[in-house]
């Protein structure tokens, strides 16, 4: 299962590729036994048994919150996370320092937004967006336009 589960609280991400990490997880999940169950021995069985698989790991996952679940396939070394809202983002203080930066804008004041995730790209992330037509002149000038 590679996708998004319901948790109790919100949609949980959760990866696993390998049969291998399919192991682990029905091991942190309590339900050991679909990890022996023939349907779901290899990638391919599970892909051919996909509705009954998800149908049996959703119901698992709405029992608890995604901090949980987060924490347990974290030690379980399955890759998990939660899907946030856009609020949840914002509001997550690991995220706001590296993710998200504060910029200036001559009409709106104030606000964070999404920073650039690449370093040393060709826009500082901590730049406003223009206001409207505010570089047109400039592009149409490169681009050999004269307006008149």
């Amino acid at each position: 299962p590679y996708q998004a589960f319901p948790a109790a609280d919100g949609p949980l991400m959760v990866a696993v590729g390998t049969d291998g990490q399919f192991q682990a997880l029905c091991r942190a999940l309590g339900r050991e036994e679909l990890a022996g169950d023939p349907r779901f021995a290899t990638n391919p069985d599970r892909v051919r048994n996909r509705e009954l698989l998800v149908e049996l790991l959703t119901e698992v996952f709405r029992a608890r919150p995604r901090a949980e679940w987060t924490a347990l396939l974290k030690e379980a070394g399955i890759p998990a996370g939660p899907v946030n809202t856009l609020g949840e983002l914002f509001a997550d203080p690991g995220l706001v320092g590296r993710l998200l930066v504060e910029v200036e804008h001559p009409t709106v004041g104030r606000y964070r937004t999404v920073a650039c995730p690449l370093p040393g790209a060709w826009a500082p992330s901590e730049l406003p967006p223009p206001r409207l037509g505010e570089h047109t002149a400039a592009v149409l000038e490169r681009l050999g336009i004269r307006r008149g």
